[in-house]
């Protein structure tokens, strides 16, 4: 099985961050998860001083395992703005970037790095 990440960068409508934090974090990522093959989701908040202009204030994270990456996005895509997963009116979808990436490697981790030493 194929491991792949998806990166949500976005905005909320100005004015409305915490209608759109309330959303993200108690809805829509939990929503996210049960798709099939959405196996975790994790929120992150920019850090402007180490972010090199970066436009987008926050970034969702899902790790995503599947053999049909089309299929498994296309559930996703396909319940945006149902009852299944209902969008926010604080949402700037003007400014959302969208990144599915595969993964091409393990993890590493510090550790494993040490004792390669």
């Amino acid at each position: 099985m194929a491991r792949y990440t998806l990166l949500v960068l976005s905005n909320p409508v100005t004015g409305q961050e915490d209608e759109f934090n309330a959303w993200y974090t108690n809805i829509h990522i939990l929503d996210l998860v049960k798709v099939p093959g959405i196996v975790a989701a994790q929120r992150f908040r920019r850090v402007d001083s180490l972010s090199n202009g970066a436009n987008q204030a926050y970034v969702a994270q899902y790790l995503i395992d599947t053999d049909d990456i089309d299929k498994t996005m296309a559930i996703a895509h396909a319940r945006l703005g149902t009852p299944e997963m209902p969008m926010s009116d604080a949402f700037d979808m003007t400014s959302a970037v969208f990144l599915v990436a595969e993964a091409i490697t393990e993890q590493v981790h510090a550790k494993q790095a040490v004792a390669a030493e």
